[in-house]
């Protein structure tokens, strides 16, 4: 006894087949398009291939459902077909992708699925289910495709940041899951990319996606083992391409090393299109770097405003995008430029780090202003509340509370990495990005900078960062600004 059901659906988007096939070759990329999926991944590790496997899970009304997916028929720039097996049913999903213009595709999507424990007289409850299911997929697929447009925030979000609270309640896995395309698809073949705390959480995560988008990634690191490891995982999580994954080891808080690291950078890559000033810490104990300042003050601050300038002249060579990953923190915490290095009070890590998050934004909001970096950019976004070894180590009270409603690292990276990718360069670059949507930074007038205090903090930072010996070899811009 079982049941058998057919679905056949047809879509054109306005892409090359063989963009369309990139994407649909890797099927773990299934989450970012199907509304019925809820997690996927990739096991088999390299360029998928006849004989690769995934492990879907689904979203069913009896709750998850795991599958396994195996690619069963490879045919190059023109589809896919996969088998897949879960509990009690089975699948066989067939992808056709015709071109039908040079920058145009039909997709034909046809899935097979077969109920073994349930009777064919069911068939009227389960066909218009599974063809609204099959509809909503194709339709994901399609807004996955199609072209990134300059997007803005509602009415109803601009009330919501206002009130703190629920806009807060986003900041979980429910913020990301109600995201209308949660498509990373634009590729980056060519382009070179830089993420700092590329070893594990949201760094590692937004090198893995860069990589399979095809960006040849430098992955920065203070520990060589977890630098090779992490590179390893990029080249598996990607198309298997050594070369794909570069690691550079230099401790962030140092701004020497962070010189060295930048010098050792630009030998090798004088056009940057990509920089992701990621790397952050949130520390319980106040703790100095080597150059006497405090520690989140010189992670969270100073390094990215030390590598953006001194990789300015790469990045304006490509007209590169640097994405500063900020925090939701920094909302309610002003910038006090006397007690940003936490010497004459009781040591707070949670308003070190939201003081420094809150500053970073403001110094990326004056490079776009002053045209410091010349044809490049920066955009500064936040990741929502993710579940990552920084945030167990640093808030591990907050981590047990909302456990399982923390967004993973994926979810985390989202908005940086389409900032990153995204073919349309989104306009609104004051804004503090959030679930690819832009957001003002100052909701409380009490937590707001004043112009003269921006101006000061600029000012210090030229004269920490951009003075010291070596700095003037890798910032051509700054006389210029």
């Amino acid at each position: 006894m079982s049941l058998e059901i057919e679905l056949d659906e047809c879509i054109d988007v306005p892409r090359s087949a063989q963009d369309c096939f990139l994407y649909l070759r890797d099927f773990s990329t299934v989450e970012q398009w199907d509304p019925g999926v809820a997690r996927a991944r990739k096991l088999t590790p390299g360029l998928p291939g006849v004989g690769s496997e995934f492990h879907v899970q689904l979203n069913t009304p009896l709750g998850p459902s795991p599958m396994l997916y195996r690619l069963t028929e490879v045919r190059e720039n023109s589809g896919v077909r996969l088998s897949g097996q879960g509990k009690d049913f089975s699948a066989v999903d067939t992808i056709d992708i015709e071109a039908i213009g040079a920058f145009a595709a039909r997709i034909r999507y046809r899935a097979c699925i077969t109920f073994e424990r349930l009777p064919p007289s069911l068939r009227w409850v389960v066909q218009p289910w599974m063809d609204r299911m099959g509809a909503r997929a194709v339709q994901g697929l399609q807004t996955a495709l199609m072209p990134d447009v300059d997007v803005s925030a509602s009415w109803g979000e601009h009330i919501a940041d206002r009130l703190l609270v629920p806009a807060a309640l986003n900041f979980t896995q429910r913020g990301y899951q109600r995201m209308p395309n949660k498509g990373l698809s634009q590729r980056l073949d060519g382009q070179c990319a830089v993420v700092t705390g590329a070893t594990s959480g949201l760094g590692l995560a937004a090198a893995c996606e860069l990589a399979r988008l095809g960006a040849r990634v430098i992955l920065l690191g203070r520990d060589s083992a977890k630098l090779a490891a992490a590179c390893r995982e990029v080249v598996a999580f990607a198309d298997g391409r050594s070369d794909l994954a570069v690691p550079i080891e230099a401790d962030v808080s140092d701004l020497d090393q962070l010189r060295r690291a930048a010098f050792e950078i630009l030998d090798q890559h004088p056009s940057i299109d990509i920089l992701i000033n990621n790397a952050g810490i949130l520390n319980a104990q106040r703790d100095v770097s080597a150059q006497g300042f405090e520690q989140s003050l010189a992670v969270n601050l100073l390094a990215p405003w030390l590598l953006t300038h001194m990789l300015a002249g790469a990045l304006d060579e490509a007209g590169g995008r640097v994405i500063q990953v900020a925090s939701g923190g920094q909302y309610l915490q002003p910038m006090n430029l006397r007690s940003m290095n936490s010497e004459s009070e009781k040591f707070d890590g949670t308003r070190a780090y939201a003081q420094a998050k809150r500053a970073l934004i403001y110094a990326s909001q004056w490079m776009n202003r002053s045209g410091r970096l010349g044809r490049a950019q920066c955009w500064s976004m936040h990741p929502g509340w993710a579940a990552t070894p920084g945030v167990a180590r640093s808030l591990p009270g907050f981590n047990r509370a909302l456990k399982g409603q923390l967004r993973d690292a994926r979810m985390g990276c989202d908005t940086a990495v389409w900032l990153a990718s995204c073919k349309t360069r989104q306009s609104q670059t004051d804004a503090l990005w959030f679930d690819r949507k832009p957001h003002a930074v100052d909701v409380l007038p009490t937590t707001a900078a004043s112009q003269r205090e921006i101006d000061e903090l600029i000012g210090w930072l030229d004269e920490v960062c951009l003075t010291a010996r070596g700095a003037e070899h890798g910032s051509k811009l700054v006389a210029q600004a």
